[in-house]
C-alpha cells in the first residue's frame, strides 16, 4: 500500500475507503487491521460491532496493565474497566501539562491486577518519562498511545487562546512525534509487553494544504516499529483504532463509547 493511497478522514465525514479484504480472509489476526484496509467502517452493522470470530477471542487478564496516551485513550481506558468489570463506569476527565510537571493519573483495580492510566501531552517527555518510573509498578503490559496533538503547534492545548488560534495548524512534526514515541516505549518494554495503539482518525482542521496527516502518522508508526513485517520491533504489538472509530466519535475527535467498547474487547483478545 502506498503512502499518498492511505485513506484520509475528514471531520466527522463519509469519505471512507472500500475493501472487501477483511471479509474474505478466514485467518484474520489482529495486526492485519493496522496493516491492512478493511471495508468501511471495520465491522459495524448498525450500531453494533461484528468482528469475524477468529479475532475476538477475550482472555483473563495476568499482568498489570498501564494506559498511556492522550485523552483518546483516558476515555478508552474507562471502558476497558467497564468492559472488564462487565458493569457500566463512571468515568472521571483530567489531562496532563508535563511542562509544568502537572500530571493526571488514575488507578483502578481488576482482581488482584492493577489497571492504570498516565496522560501524555507530549510537552516534556523527559517530565512524563520521570513521572512513569516514579508511579508505575516493577511489572505491567502498556497499552501506549502516542500523543499526536501537541506536535502540530504549541497552540493546540493553550486554552486561552481562541479555537481559531488554537486550530489553525502550519505544521506537523513528524520526526520529534515519532522519535517521542519511541521514547515512551523504550521506557516500557523492559517492564512488560507493549501494545501500540494505532491512532484515532484527526479531525478536520488537523491537516496541512490538504496533506494527509493520518497517513504520515500512520507509515511513521509502521516504519518505527516494523509493525507490518513478519519480524517486529522487539515483537511490539499493534491494535488499530482508525478502521474502527471512523465517523463514531462523540466531537469529531473522541470516539464514541460503543467504538471504545469495541477497542476494549480487541484489547482484551490481544493480551
Amino acid at each position: 500500500m502506498k503512502k499518498n493511497t492511505f485513506p484520509e478522514y475528514k471531520s466527522c465525514g463519509k469519505n471512507y475507503y472500500v475493501n472487501p479484504y477483511f471479509y474474505t480472509t478466514p485467518n484474520l489476526t489482529i495486526r492485519d487491521l493496522f496493516c491492512q484496509p478493511c471495508s468501511s467502517p471495520c465491522f459495524w452493522k448498525r450500531n453494533r460491532w461484528v468482528p469475524p470470530n477468529n479475532i475476538l477471542k477475550l482472555k483473563s487478564i495476568k499482568n498489570n496493565i498501564l494506559f498511556l496516551g492522550d485523552s483518546t485513550v483516558r476515555d478508552l481506558y474507562w471502558s476497558f474497566i467497564s468492559t472488564v468489570r462487565e458493569k457500566p463506569f463512571k468515568s472521571m476527565k483530567c489531562m496532563s501539562f508535563s511542562s509544568e510537571k502537572k500530571f493526571c493519573k488514575f488507578s483502578n483495580t481488576v482482581g488482584i491486577f492493577n489497571i492504570d492510566f498516565i496522560f501524555l501531552d507530549g510537552s516534556n517527555v523527559l517530565n512524563e518519562l520521570n513521572f512513569i518510573r516514579a508511579n508505575s509498578h516493577d511489572k505491567y503490559d502498556t497499552f501506549l498511545g502516542c500523543p499526536v496533538y501537541a506536535y502540530f503547534k504549541k497552540n493546540v492545548y493553550n486554552y486561552s487562546k481562541p479555537v481559531s488560534v488554537r486550530h489553525s495548524v502550519h505544521s506537523f512534526y513528524e520526526s520529534k512525534y515519532i522519535r517521542n514515541c519511541g521514547l515512551y516505549y523504550e521506557e516500557n518494554y523492559k517492564k512488560g509487553h507493549v501494545t501500540i495503539l494505532g491512532p484515532t482518525p484527526l479531525p478536520g482542521w488537523a491537516s496541512i494544504n490538504n496533506s494527509q496527516i493520518n497517513s504520515v502518522i500512520h507509515y511513521s508508526l509502521r516504519n518505527r516499529f516494523n509493525l507490518c513485517n513478519n519480524i517486529t520491533y522487539n515483537s511490539v504489538s499493534v491494535i488499530d483504532r482508525y478502521g474502527i472509530v471512523m465517523n463514531k466519535t462523540r466531537d469529531c475527535i473522541h470516539p464514541s463509547l460503543e467504538a471504545n467498547v469495541a477497542i476494549s474487547k480487541l484489547i482484551l483478545s490481544s493480551i
